[in-house]
């Protein structure tokens, strides 16, 4: 831990898993070496992580029931979406006037879409995920107001419960098949997204006993949390439910709780003040490296590394793309109200 309630951990997680999400974009495996299929394998594990932490990291504010901090969040969380779909929408736009590519082919339509629900796959479909997210904040807001805030596991519990009972009985399924592209991935990943929300609202609950645990527990817990995800790796413990639309049943709920835990307890105490500072400078930026980093992967690839003959995905877009997403970030939050855009 450090001072003001900074988790070490946590922050090497963060940037472990917005890595994951660059690779996942811009890099395609080339062999089947153990580095390179332990990466590939990581990167479903991302957005699990990030919406379980989310919710996690926020539940005692949820069960205080305080609606200045919930509008808050949402607008942490609605205001990048929208500015950097329109951005994403603009700069497209302004490309198709020197390239025929379809990458740059965008219209009205695609804006529409990615306003809505995030999922145009023309523009910035990985948006997802922060639609999903305002739904579960908003929801998880309506629903303590209407259980009262002490019953905040109860809201967690009643949400995990769902999930299991819509993904596992087959509901889900192929329910949203015959949707729009753009809709029906966001539509079908609300429900599997529910339990990590529900799951990260009950430890979360409990954070307060979490942080009593003496160096001992705490060492135990993060390597025994290790061990076990290493084993859950190779022989996977939770079957997949039918059909779906991606991150369907526990097992990734399963890993990335491990993960969750592991990190959280990481013994980080002797590191060097200087690596700890810049490891939460680098960490501030996750959200807006997420938000960015298909930008520039989409240009690059377009204007360099297709040219070059080395595909739409390889290592050197998602080194670049990543490098330079990071930069701008750094960048960006330099300039007055422009901040909430990346961090």
């Amino acid at each position: 831990m450090g001072g003001g309630g900074f988790n070490v951990g946590f922050a090497l997680l963060r940037l472990w898993m917005c890595c994951e999400v660059v690779l996942c974009h811009c890099w395609r495996r080339s062999g089947e070496g153990w580095g390179e299929t332990f990466l590939y394998r990581m990167e479903s594990a991302a957005v699990p992580v990030f919406m379980l932490m989310s919710f996690f990291l926020a539940a005692e504010k949820f069960a205080k029931n305080d609606v200045a901090w919930s509008r808050q969040r949402l607008g942490r969380v609605v205001v990048p979406y929208l500015a950097w779909s329109v951005i994403y929408f603009a700069v497209f736009s302004a490309l198709s006037l020197v390239s025929s590519d379809p990458q740059f082919q965008v219209a009205p339509r695609d804006l529409g879409w990615q306003v809505l629900l995030g999922s145009s796959p023309k523009l910035n479909h990985q948006f997802w995920f922060q639609s999903v997210l305002v739904m579960l904040t908003a929801l998880t807001v309506v629903t303590v107001r209407i259980l009262r805030p002490r019953r905040i596991v109860l809201v967690g519990a009643a949400f995990l419960f769902v999930s299991a009972v819509v993904q596992y009985s087959g509901l889900l399924g192929t329910a949203f098949d015959a949707f729009p592209y753009e809709s029906k991935w966001t539509l079908g990943r609300i429900a599997p997204m529910l339990a990590y929300a529900g799951l990260g609202l009950m430890l979360g609950a409990g954070r307060a006993f979490i942080d009593r645990a003496d160096g001992r527990l705490r060492l135990g817990v993060a390597f025994g949390a290790l061990a076990l995800f290493l084993v859950d790796y190779v022989h996977p413990l939770f079957a997949l439910p039918p059909g779906g639309y991606g991150y369907d049943g526990f097992g990734l709920l399963f890993s990335a709780t491990l993960l969750l835990a592991a990190f959280y307890y990481l013994p980080t105490e002797r590191l060097p003040g200087s690596l700890v500072a810049g490891l939460k400078a680098l960490s501030s930026y996750t959200m807006g490296v997420y938000c960015i980093h298909l930008l520039f992967a989409r240009i690059l690839v377009v204007f360099v590394f297709r040219p070059m003959g080395l595909g739409d995905k390889s290592v050197p877009c998602a080194l670049t793309a990543g490098v330079l997403a990071w930069a701008a970030c750094w960048l960006l939050a330099r300039i007055p109200r422009v901040e909430g855009l990346v961090r």
